[in-house]
């Protein structure tokens, strides 16, 4: 009897726990397929929904390109112009180019030809001059931008990077005058904390110093503009020389800079003399 009793017992027990399993079979199938639905209107209301796109289309130099007949297969024709034109002017003796990358900005115009030209970073003014001569020449040779096949005023940057063959790259210039900057601002701090001369004799060492310093930064920004270090080093020197504009000034460069990297702006033509 007491063997029956606990049958009878396991057997009330998985009907129980049959009973609870098909409740949450039928709960569980009532959410998925409420899910199947909910997914389906979703694809249908996407299907009913045009989605706006905009579709740019950058300016481009459809002009003459010295040496070459056909320009078309040419992947960034304005470059490969710059490069003609400003090599042929490289060998030229009475120009003197000096080291360094000229950055320039300008703006297409709905008529394929250029205006708004801003020097962005400079070497000298021959080296300004001869690549603003340059882009002045393609004026009216420019396919425009296109916005959703509208033609729009555009702008475009360009690179110059120039340098002597028998020198080291622009690079390692460019940190080797930073390192020399980093040193004598260094300097200049030990002025500072001096504690055998006045006052007076600190802080004229100190700036005299921060100056050099800050010279050394500026030479590694003309020959490599945008690079991070060197923004940093110009906003600190500033600020030792209670320039609090130009400091504000190179942290909002050093910003764009540490999130975009400036010189990362396509192509880089390279000119050799």
């Amino acid at each position: 009897m007491g063997n029956q009793i606990s049958f009878i017992s396991f057997g009330e027990s998985m009907n129980t726990m049959t009973l609870k399993y098909k409740t949450l079979y039928k709960s569980i199938m009532k959410r998925v397929l409420f899910l199947l639905v909910a997914f389906a209107f979703s694809l249908y209301s996407i299907a009913q929904y045009r989605f706006d796109e905009v579709v740019v289309k950058a300016p481009k130099y459809i002009g003459p390109i010295a040496g070459i007949e056909n320009t078309k297969d040419i992947v960034n024709p304005i470059s490969k112009f710059l490069q003609k034109d400003l090599s042929s002017k490289a060998q030229l003796d009475y120009l003197e180019f000096q080291e360094g990358t000229v950055v320039i900005d300008f703006t297409v115009t709905t008529d394929g030809y250029v205006k708004n030209l801003i020097v962005r970073n400079s070497v000298s003014n021959i080296n300004d001059y001869e690549v603003i001569e340059s882009l002045k020449s393609t004026s009216g040779k420019w396919m425009p931008g296109l916005k959703d096949g509208d033609a729009v005023e555009m702008e475009k940057r360009v690179v110059i990077a120039f340098s002597d063959e028998n020198s080291p790259t622009l690079q390692k210039q460019a940190i080797y005058y930073s390192n020399r900057g980093i040193r004598k601002f260094y300097k200049a701090e030990q002025c500072e904390t001096n504690i055998f001369l006045n006052e007076d004799v600190k802080m004229r060492r100190a700036e005299r110093k921060y100056n050099t310093a800050l010279n050394k930064f500026n030479h590694a920004e003309k020959l490599r503009p945008g690079q991070a270090q060197v923004i940093f080093w110009q906003a600190k020197t500033y600020e030792k020389l209670g320039d609090d504009f130009m400091r504000d000034l190179k942290l909002l460069e050093f910003d764009e800079a540490v999130q975009s990297s400036q010189l990362a702006t396509g192509d880089v033509v390279r000119i050799y003399f």
